[in-house]
């Protein structure tokens, strides 16, 4: 299902990269994700054979954030370097 990024009433907030733990528990890969006022979306770098490409992304998994849970697992909330579990309703 295709989640419509431009809507009315989202804010943009911030982006950046941040590690996953899969289910699993293998090792932590990092993903891209923007953070919008009412969804967390998470992206992968457009096709490296497309030249323009650069540093553009596609979308993979929209969160609503009204669905989430979160619980800090350790560290600071206002300082970098902590661990926060996102859990999500299927």
């Amino acid at each position: 299902r295709k989640t419509k990024v431009m809507a009315a009433g989202r804010w943009y907030i911030r982006e950046g990269w941040l590690k996953t733990v899969p289910p699993k528990g293998t090792e932590a890969k990092p993903k891209m994700f923007f953070l919008f006022s009412d969804m967390l979306l998470q992206a992968k770098h457009c096709s490296l054979l497309l030249p323009s490409s650069g540093e553009k992304f596609v979308g993979q998994h929209a969160f609503p954030l009204q669905d989430a849970t979160v619980e800090k697992v350790f560290g600071h909330t206002r300082s970098q370097g902590g661990l926060l579990s996102l859990t999500f309703p299927k």
